[in-house]
């Protein structure tokens, strides 16, 4: 009796964080895509930071806390992007972006050492809500020619 209760709690918590979890995970080929699919832009799982000529778009979100991370590959864009968060009142500084978002105990692919290893440039700003505000930080890694961001309610 005490081994089925034992299994049957190993399946409830797998259950929790396997595939009945709230961790959403999307690939766009391009911005257009994006958009067309509702997902960048305020108040959606992407912010609006991407530029229009970048591609390869990744993001993974939680439903739960809306925690979002995110990577996209910049195409030469890294100055457009810097001037977007310039407009949205970022301070900018050198350093990680956030720890790389995990999924049944295992990194991400898809979301570079150097963006939690690293010294990338790092903008940050406030994305004012619904539902609150959030703090999105963005890394601009120009030598790989890519940025991600990680966003926190």
């Amino acid at each position: 009796m005490r081994v089925l209760g034992t299994v049957a709690v190993a399946v409830l918590q797998w259950g929790c964080v396997g595939p009945l979890s709230e961790d959403f995970e999307s690939h766009y080929a391009s911005v257009a895509e994006a958009r067309q699919r509702d997902a960048l832009g305020d108040h959606r799982w992407i912010p609006a930071i991407v530029p229009d000529a970048a591609t390869q778009i990744v993001e993974r979100h939680n439903i739960d806390t809306n925690a979002t991370w995110g990577c996209f590959r910049l195409n030469g864009s890294g100055d457009h992007v810097s001037a977007l968060l310039r407009g949205k009142g970022a301070r900018f500084d050198s350093g990680a972006v956030s720890e790389a978002p995990r999924s049944w105990l295992r990194k991400r692919p898809w979301w570079p050492d150097s963006m939690t290893n690293g010294k990338v440039e790092v903008a940050e700003f406030t994305e004012p809500g619904p539902p609150a505000p959030a703090i999105v930080r963005v890394g601009l890694d120009r030598t790989a020619d890519l940025a991600c961001f990680r966003r926190r309610r």
